[in-house]
C-alpha cells in the first residue's frame, strides 16, 4: 500500500511529522485533512510550507480527500502520510470506504470539552466514539510518537 501512515494528530504537518517521520517512511507526499485548514489559504500556505525536501503537502477537506487518498493508495510510486486533524476527520473518510488497518494517535492538544485518555491525549465523548466505531470496525488504534518508539495499543484507554 501507498499510505505509510494514518496518523490523527491536531498539530498538523509540524517538526515531528515533517522531519521524523516522513524521512523515516520515505514519503514524497503528506496529505492533510482538516476542513478549517483547507478552507484557510493562509493556513494552507503555512502547511505547504512546512514540506521537507522532496515530500509534497497537500490540503484536503473531508469531503475533498477521499479521491486523492485512494489514487495515491494505488500508485506505488507514491509513499503517502495522511494527517488527520482529529478522530472524527479519518471516521469520516472510514465510513466513506477509506481502508484504515491502523490508526496512529499523535498530537491531541486539551481544548474545549476535550478530556485526557491517555498521557497527554485529550478528546472529547464524540472523538473517542469515533476511535471505538473505528475499532470496532477493524482499525487498530495506537499511540507512537516517533518511529523508533514501541506502539501502544490503545483500544483499552478509549473506551
Amino acid at each position: 500500500m501507498a499510505i505509510s501512515l494514518f496518523r490523527v494528530d491536531d498539530r498538523l504537518v509540524h517538526g515531528q511529522v515533517a522531519e521524523v517521520w516522513s524521512r523515516f517512511l520515505g514519503a514524497n507526499r503528506i496529505i492533510v485533512v482538516d476542513d478549517f485548514t483547507a478552507k484557510d489559504t493562509f493556513l494552507t500556505r503555512i502547511m505547504v510550507m512546512m514540506s521537507p525536501a522532496g515530500c509534497k503537502v497537500e490540503v484536503y477537506t473531508a469531503e475533498d480527500a477521499f479521491e486523492p487518498i485512494c489514487r495515491y493508495a494505488a500508485n506505488a510510486a507514491i509513499r503517502c502520510i495522511v494527517l488527520f486533524s482529529t478522530p472524527i476527520m479519518a471516521e469520516e473518510l472510514f465510513r466513506r470506504g477509506l481502508s484504515i488497518p491502523k490508526l496512529c494517535i499523535g498530537g491531541m492538544q486539551r481544548r474545549g470539552d476535550r478530556k485526557p485518555f491517555y498521557k497527554n491525549h485529550h478528546a472529547s465523548k464524540e472523538e473517542l466514539a469515533a476511535l471505538c466505531r473505528m475499532n470496532d470496525g477493524g482499525t487498530a488504534i495506537y499511540h507512537k510518537v516517533v518511529p523508533v518508539e514501541e506502539a501502544v495499543d490503545l483500544q483499552g484507554y478509549i473506551r
